[in-house]
């Protein structure tokens, strides 16, 4: 398998970040929020190229609270 990057979708009001990742029957998911501000998501599932491994880190320009 190779490693891709799923489609993501990002919405913001104040106070709240939503992300959507475009990625069906998600196994091994290892999601974290680094102390620099890096969100990191890694997983196996099916996206846009078929069954594969994907990955992405966005960092954000202000703190993020974990919860």
């Amino acid at each position: 398998m190779q490693i891709l990057t799923p489609h993501v979708y990002w919405a913001q009001r104040h106070g709240d970040i939503f992300l959507r990742v475009e990625l069906s029957d998600a196994k091994n998911l290892d999601i974290s929020l680094q102390e620099n501000n890096t969100l990191q998501f890694r997983a196996q599932g099916h996206g846009a190229k078929g069954d594969n491994d994907y990955e992405f880190s966005l960092e954000f320009l202000e703190p993020v609270r974990a919860e």
